[in-house]
């Protein structure tokens, strides 16, 4: 007998920092940028973030709003130097970084604060 597959409560956040400030964007980076697994990962989040918005889970939408807010703030009061470790990039800035995963998750889209 088959077993069902389990289903994902797309309002349910499993993202165990969700309340401290970008922590749905941190906790995405260590999952799917993450240097060991960067190809594949990076494929995954292309994946869940060109999903039509009513069929992404809450994580995905709230880590798109932060990516968004970071990059329009141009990182006002975001601690720079944080994604260096968690993802090993190679630009000269955390918000270098973010533009580029920007254009590469986005490449239709503006990058906000920067290209609109």
């Amino acid at each position: 007998m088959n077993q069902p597959k389990s289903t994902r409560d797309p309002n349910e956040s499993w993202v165990r920092d969700r309340d401290k400030p970008y922590g749905t964007l941190i906790s995405y980076a260590k999952t799917y940028i993450h240097p060991d697994d960067y190809y594949d990962g990076l494929d995954t989040l292309k994946r869940q973030v060109s999903r039509p918005i009513e069929k992404q889970n809450i994580d995905t939408k709230t880590f798109v709003k932060e990516l968004r807010e970071v990059l329009e703030k141009r990182a006002t009061g975001f601690p720079e130097g944080m994604f260096f470790p968690i993802t090993g990039h190679d630009e000269d800035t955390d918000l270098e970084f973010l533009r580029t995963l920007w254009r590469e998750l986005f490449p239709e889209t503006p990058v906000p604060g920067l290209d609109d």
